[in-house]
């Protein structure tokens, strides 16, 4: 017979988590799993998936390893998913990453790593999304500069979160729905404007720099379109029972942006063939201009405007909820 298993039993030198009588006063539970739905969503899904996908054809060259690559991204995503959503429901406290570094590892590693996100991640993300935003407005009105822009958007997201957090989670649902929108919008384009280009002489995958190289590369450029999940969990704190909440936006968030990035991904290659989309700096564009001609170009930065201005307001709720707790 099979010796019993015996109950686990943390180590005698185990030191749990410290207790929450050195924290300031409890924040609001404000947030629902539909506002933590589209703040996954919302800071995730930026303008790099417009051009991403030209880079990642041109490693590739077949559009079925092109897909399967960005549903490996997907399946990656969700899988590192379920360790955030066991640490953001274990360790429901705002800071996302500093929340956990300080419980396993103490005060000086937690303020560290809170610095760290603060400074240079969050903040340093936020400003190249702004001086991208803002290289877009300048370029679609014809008038005025980027930096003027950037500091106009800096200054109007400075306003709205002077309002609280319930301004910046209503504006971050509004926003994250446009950008879905613009998104649907694009794939119906290149299912309409398109002809099935890919699937009529399907390209084989014979890449240059080898099937290992090339696919480790493009998978580069796709986790990069993926990142920014973990952004959601510094405001774990203010949502309404963590425990369901968390998981639930961070797996319907990750299923929500596997699945419109495939959808992208077959319209463009409805539309233009790997071969025509590699090299491209913006596929969408190429793509909208099967059909809009010589207007496509301000059409995708409308969409990059729209798609910029909801992810950019995570960064905004994320480093203040961060700094405001790592001090």
């Amino acid at each position: 017979m099979p010796e019993a298993v015996k109950p686990f039993s943390p180590p005698s030198d185990f030191t749990p988590p410290r207790a929450d009588s050195d924290r300031g006063p409890e924040l609001k539970k404000i947030l629902g799993s539909g506002d933590g739905l589209a703040i996954v969503v919302g800071v995730v899904i930026g303008a790099g998936i417009l051009g991403a996908p030209g880079l990642i054809a041109g490693y590739l060259g077949n559009p079925f390893v092109m897909l399967g690559v960005w549903v490996f991204g997907g399946v990656s995503v969700a899988l590192s998913t379920l360790i955030l959503a066991e640490l953001g429901a274990m360790l429901p406290r705002a800071g996302g990453k500093y929340a956990y570094v300080r419980a396993a590892y103490g005060d000086r590693a937690g303020c560290f790593a809170g610095w760290a996100e603060v400074l240079l991640n969050r903040s340093f993300t936020g400003a190249l999304k702004a001086n991208l935003l803002g290289t877009y407005v300048a370029t679609l009105l014809g008038v005025g500069s980027p930096k003027l822009y950037v500091v106009l958007l800096v200054g109007g997201f400075l306003v709205l979160h002077l309002g609280g957090l319930r301004a910046g989670k209503t504006f971050q649902n509004l926003s994250t729905v446009i950008k879905v929108v613009v998104l649907i919008g694009i794939v119906g384009a290149g299912f309409a404007f398109g002809n099935g280009a890919s699937w009529h002489n399907v390209a084989p995958f014979n890449p240059k720099q080898g099937a290992f190289l090339a696919i480790a590369l493009a998978y580069q450029s796709v986790f990069f379109t993926y990142y920014g999940v973990e952004t959601s969990l510094q405001m774990s704190e203010e949502l309404r029972d963590p425990a369901r909440s968390v998981p639930r936006m961070l797996l319907y968030g990750a299923a929500t942006i596997t699945a419109l990035y495939l959808l992208i991904n077959l319209a463009f290659l409805h539309t233009l063939t790997p071969a025509e989309m590699a090299g491209s700096k913006l596929v969408a564009e190429d793509v909208l201009a099967r059909g809009l001609g010589s207007a496509a170009g301000a059409a995708v930065k409308v969409a990059a405007i729209a798609i910029l201005i909801s992810s950019i307001n995570v960064n905004f709720m994320g480093t203040y909820h961060g700094a405001e707790t790592s001090m």
